[in-house]
């Protein structure tokens, strides 16, 4: 393999790292949202008149709202160390496999 097809490679790579990141910031905006809307409805489901019916709609509805919130906190988590990865050390070899692929131009 040579430099341009290793630095290439490398750059893809790259790409598809950061769109798994924006996948997750996606993902933790979507939970981030829907937590909102079920804590939303748990705090409405304290108005229903039937009390064993409130209750079992404010736990689960509660419920929900806690998972997408821990949902999206792991997401924001991952995304936050999938771009540090990149800015520190991915970023790093990039620049090296330019220099290198640059290098071998020239010796051409």
């Amino acid at each position: 393999m040579d430099a341009m097809e290793f630095y290439a490679q490398i750059d893809k790579a790259d790409d598809e790292l950061a769109e798994v990141s924006r996948s997750l910031m996606h993902i933790f905006r979507d939970t981030d949202h829907l937590n909102h809307i079920f804590e939303k409805l748990a705090r409405d489901a304290e108005k229903i008149e039937d009390e064993e019916k409130s209750e079992k709609f404010m736990v689960i509805l509660s419920y929900l709202s806690d998972r997408l919130y821990e949902i999206g906190d792991q997401c924001y988590d991952i995304s936050t160390k999938i771009d540090g990865v990149r800015e520190c050390n991915l970023s790093e070899l990039i620049i090296e496999a330019e220099e290198m692929t640059e290098g071998e131009k020239a010796a051409n």
